[in-house]
């Protein structure tokens, strides 16, 4: 997706349209919240046993403050400690502005956010890859 869109953050105050709807970030992400402590926590703990991968929680800290554990990188000779904690994001891509401008009839007009000095860095590394 990332090679036809472009990503752009969200704040809590913006407004997204679904079929004529239109609901502000933040809504979306207080329900994300809800379910990532609840019920979306309850279906991932019956999901990693159904894979044979037992983490010992209630399910509801792998979304907030983690689960402690230990890593092992590849090629490190020790075990790390930390936590171990899932984390959910709303992300919002744009169409490029060339594919926006000739399929878009209505007259909508915005202020794109200022380019980055790094973004010439970022797309020149995108490119090496």
């Amino acid at each position: 997706m990332a090679d036809k869109f472009n990503l752009i953050e969200c704040n809590d105050d913006d407004v997204v349209e679904f079929e004529g709807k239109m609901y502000r970030i933040g809504q979306i992400r207080k329900a994300l919240h809800k379910s990532s402590e609840s019920s979306l926590a309850f279906k991932l703990q019956q999901n990693l046993e159904d894979e044979n991968i037992s983490i010992n929680d209630s399910g509801e800290n792998i979304f907030t403050t983690g689960v402690e554990c230990q890593i092992l990188n590849l090629g490190s000779t020790t075990w790390k400690k930390g936590n171990f904690k899932f984390k959910i994001s709303i992300e919002f891509y744009v169409e490029p502005e060339e594919d926006t401008k000739s399929n878009s009839s209505e007259n909508v007009t915005f202020s794109p956010e200022p380019e980055s000095p790094l973004d010439d860095l970022r797309r020149m590394l995108n490119e090496e890859v």
